[in-house]
């Protein structure tokens, strides 16, 4: 396992603290539920269809399981003040200068993969190594 994500998993234990039921949190801590709007979903588990295929060697591109899936809508320079408050200034400033310029957006996805040394990493600090 990396150092970085042996870091990522102590800093977002220590954050969410050990003992959560799992009804009610992911494996690293968040909250499972999405919000009333719908915007952020609810934790749907383990990604699906992520297994690596045999042909797969170093620098091809990861499998996509969203990939049959269509935007909900397209920002653009015609629509860009309907989307204003959830835009950066950049973002912003990029769709209004250039008039080919625009943004796609898609569903959100609550999902997650992490390795299995990952996932054992993750039970010894929840349990103190017992």
């Amino acid at each position: 396992m990396y150092l970085s994500e042996t870091l990522l998993l102590c800093s977002l234990l220590m954050v969410s603290g050990p003992g959560h039921a799992d009804e009610e949190f992911t494996p690293l801590g968040a909250i499972k539920a999405g919000n009333a709007t719908g915007e952020i979903p609810a934790f749907e588990g383990e990604a699906k269809d992520t297994q690596c295929p045999r042909t797969y060697t170093k620098g091809d591109y990861l499998l996509n399981p969203y990939k049959d899936e269509k935007p909900l809508f397209r920002l653009d320079h015609t629509n860009v003040d309907q989307h204003r408050d959830r835009l950066s200034p950049g973002q912003i400033a990029r769709l209004m200068r250039n008039e080919n310029f625009f943004m796609n957006v898609y569903p959100s996805h609550r999902t997650m993969v992490f390795s299995k040394e990952s996932d054992f990493t993750v039970d010894a600090l929840r349990t103190g190594g017992r």
